[in-house]
């Protein structure tokens, strides 16, 4: 008699699981709080607590706004992640000026994620997006092994086209490099992933017409309590290639033994990528672009 195997939960699953766990326990307790403002700033330093201690040393964190050398800014972040290496202008306790070149991501924290609040995510994204960042966010292709990599695949595709097989490669689909900043929404609870998506395409062509959702929207929502996220197709977040809607994102709701689906992971994968890419090469904040009018 032949039996199944099962499936192993990985070691990495059941601890990003048993934290999810906490968060949420926790998060409920702030419902004791009568003032929203406790709760909302509750919630913020979880979140802030459960990223600094799964992050490098490297990456700092803080709240307030980003500025751009042509002189923008964004709307108040909860959370900025921060080259830890970089200058900052700090304005009191945590609260910081943050320049675009050293930011590695911005990450709003929504205690329940409804269309209202969609709506937000997606202008306050279109905004952040909209500042001028002056280099890219280096992804692995680029960084060390690009050039070999790029030669062998480009081999390959003559390879097997030479078989008769019609292959094309395309380096801009291959390219992993960020030249915007990564917005990011971690919501406690909320709406179903397709609920989220549709909301933002509706907010999308209201609210901000002249930009895309590809362009300009957010690249990461997590759902706490539903246990999914919704991601933007790139190199620094595994699964690539799951995108089957119009907007341009995929949406992970399954863990790999049928239980609700590690949204933390992808967080955590996410912003590793991003710390990694940042140590590989370090961002360069050019300061007079800053200080003085061009």
């Amino acid at each position: 008699m032949k039996v199944k195997p099962s499936i192993v939960t990985p070691i990495i699953s059941e601890h990003f699981r048993a934290v999810g766990k906490e968060l949420e326990v926790a998060s409920q307790r702030l419902n004791h709080a009568k003032h929203s403002d406790i709760k909302g700033g509750g919630r913020e330093a979880l979140a802030s607590k459960f990223l600094s201690s799964h992050l490098p040393k490297t990456v700092d964190f803080f709240t307030g706004e980003i500025i751009d050398p042509e002189h923008n800014r964004s709307s108040q972040i909860d959370l900025i992640i921060y080259g830890g290496n970089t200058p900052r202008l700090p304005l009191v306790d945590a609260y910081h000026l943050a320049f675009i070149d050293a930011v590695m991501a911005a990450v709003e924290v929504k205690s329940t994620l409804d269309s209202a609040e969609v709506g937000k995510c997606v202008k306050a994204s279109y905004r952040l997006k909209s500042l001028v960042r002056a280099e890219e966010i280096i992804g692995r292709n680029d960084v060390g092994e690009g050039d070999r990599v790029t030669s062998q695949l480009k081999n390959a595709v003559k390879y097997f086209t030479n078989l008769g097989l019609k292959l094309e490669y395309r380096d801009d689909l291959r390219s992993s490099n960020l030249k915007k900043t990564p917005y990011i929404v971690f919501a406690y609870k909320g709406m179903k992933a397709q609920s989220v998506i549709s909301s933002m395409i509706e907010h999308a062509k209201s609210e901000c017409p002249e930009h895309t959702l590809a362009s300009h929207g957010p690249d990461m929502i997590i759902n706490l309590e539903q246990g999914y996220y919704i991601f933007k197709d790139n190199d620094f977040l595994w699964p690539r290639g799951r995108l089957g809607n119009v907007a341009g994102y995929g949406v992970w709701e399954m863990g790999p033994d049928g239980h609700k689906g590690d949204a933390l992971i992808g967080l955590y994968m996410l912003l590793s990528n991003l710390s990694t890419a940042f140590q590989l090469r370090p961002p360069l904040v050019n300061l007079p672009d800053y200080c003085f009018s061009k």
